[in-house]
């Protein structure tokens, strides 16, 4: 396609990085301007289309060009901020994070991500948050079972991190 090779394979980079910029200030509780994000994912689908009819996977541009970068900004991301976030807080105060990022994360999809990029950016996710520290959240969970402590606001996310990362790999 002349306009994907002469065009938009040149600048594909560019355009890539600044909105992860974008998703990333998100992110970050900051202003962002998500039409511009939703802009660049519907031009890739589009292009996607255009480009792949025949293909088996009609969003192969999409998926390469945008969705695996997002992917690993994702995971780079939560690293940080959750080795950040525990260095200050509690493993319980950490779980109503997790549960606040994955909502939020679901929520970036259905605003501005493709309808396909849900699984694999909640499994990102849950790799990058809990699976990371499935040793430490099973123990957690482990010392509110032994001391009969079922009250407060971090025991449904503590038991649903334990189940996810007890069945996650």
């Amino acid at each position: 396609m002349l306009w994907r090779d002469r065009f938009f394979d040149k600048i594909k980079t560019q355009i890539i990085d600044a909105t992860l910029k974008l998703v990333e200030r998100d992110r970050r509780g900051d202003v962002a301007n998500t039409s511009w994000i939703k802009t660049i994912v519907s031009s890739l689908v589009t292009l996607s289309g255009i480009q792949e009819k025949d293909a088996k996977d009609e969003l192969q541009l999409y998926t390469t060009s945008f969705e695996r970068p997002y992917l690993e900004a994702t995971r780079l991301y939560y690293q940080a901020d959750s080795d950040a976030f525990l260095a200050q807080h509690t493993l319980r105060e950490y779980m109503k994070r997790v549960e606040q990022a994955l909502n939020a994360e679901i929520g970036r999809v259905h605003l501005y991500l493709h309808r396909k990029s849900e699984q694999a950016v909640v499994n990102e996710c849950e790799q990058t948050l809990i699976v990371r520290r499935k040793e430490a959240l099973v123990d957690e969970f482990i010392v509110l079972l032994e001391n009969d402590n079922f009250e407060g606001p971090c025991v449904l996310p503590l038991h649903s991190a334990a189940r996810r990362a007890s069945s996650l790999k």
